[in-house]
């Protein structure tokens, strides 16, 4: 995954909030906006205006950009 692909969220567990669980649900594509190199492989991703931080592995792509 790269900054400026489309990717979506492939799973939700139990105790995750209500907008996760909506973006699961509908598959929401959202636009991956910043990515950290820490272990922890934090992903900052766009709804709108809503700016959401994820773990890699809660993401799938849906559609590169263009390299």
């Amino acid at each position: 995954m790269q900054v400026g692909d489309l990717v979506r969220v492939k799973n939700t567990t139990t105790g995750d909030s209500s907008n996760m669980v909506r973006l699961y649900r509908e598959r929401v594509p959202l636009l991956l906006i910043s990515k950290s190199d820490t272990p922890s492989r934090l992903y900052t991703v766009l709804d709108g205006s809503t700016q959401y931080q994820l773990i890699s592995w809660r993401l799938e792509v849906v559609n590169h950009a263009n390299r």
